[in-house]
């Protein structure tokens, strides 16, 4: 996984914000979508699992590292998106 950053720099003249650019082949700002969402939500509120597993799970499904925060975020917010359990599709969840 690659992580792409973009600064924003004020002109020392005229203070005018100037926003960075995204690479044009990037199709969204954040590498995870509503699926991972759902699947975080399930294992940390259905599941119970700790934040620790439940990014340990995630990982192994993903290939990939998945950082605590985002995990710790996702799970934060889940009461407020009402995600329920039919948010996974039987398509997979990766």
């Amino acid at each position: 996984m690659t992580e792409d950053q973009s600064l924003r720099v004020r002109c020392p003249h005229c203070a005018a914000l100037t926003p960075g650019a995204f690479p044009a082949t990037l199709r969204a700002p954040a590498p995870y979508g509503p699926r991972l969402r759902a699947l975080t939500m399930y294992l940390t509120h259905r599941q119970l699992l700790p934040l620790g597993r439940a990014r340990a799970v995630l990982r192994d499904l993903r290939g990939g590292a998945v950082s605590h925060g985002l995990v710790a975020a996702m799970a934060h917010r889940a009461p407020r998106q009402r995600c329920r359990l039919s948010c996974i599709t039987a398509n997979g969840v990766a």
